[in-house]
């Protein structure tokens, strides 16, 4: 699962995006992952945390404990270990810029911990915020973001 999962849940974005009534578990999505080669079960794992990212709206959403505070983030160990310095990097750039607030970081981190990828680097990390971006309906269908593989590759450079 770990190489492909990424992949799968691209592939079931890009298809929701094309057909609007489509949803993650359509048979049509289902059978062409199949038809491609994946695993059924690695299918399965990768549709249930499709499905789950739709519940993280209230983990995006937090709250500023000390309004106007800046402080010190330092990553802990199983978060280095979960992803590269660059991808780390950008999460954080993208923060300081204000594209991404607080409790959305920490959510990121915390899917990306829970996905135990290797090798989990500034792509990855771009594909990862586009994937959950758009499942959380950030990006407007009649945008060049609802591409999925536009949103993947170049709205978060």
């Amino acid at each position: 699962m770990k190489e492909d999962f990424l992949d799968i849940v691209a592939v079931i974005v890009r298809q929701m995006a094309e057909d609007d009534s489509a949803g993650p578990r359509d048979k049509s999505i289902i059978e062409g992952l199949l038809d491609d080669g994946y695993d059924l079960m690695d299918i399965d794992d990768a549709l249930s945390w499709f499905e789950s990212l739709g519940t993280m709206a209230e983990e995006m959403d937090g709250v500023e404990f000390w309004p106007g505070f800046s402080g010190l983030r330092i990553q802990a160990r199983w978060e280095k270990e979960a992803m590269s310095p660059q991808a780390y990097d950008y999460l954080m750039r993208l923060n300081r810029s204000g594209v991404l607030d607080d409790s959305f970081r920490e959510a990121i981190i915390d899917k990306i911990i829970d996905l135990k990828l290797s090798d989990f680097g500034v792509e990855q990390m771009k594909a990862l915020l586009g994937l959950v971006l758009y499942s959380q309906g950030k990006f407007l269908p009649d945008s060049p973001a609802a591409n999925a593989e536009q949103s993947l590759k170049g709205l978060l450079n």
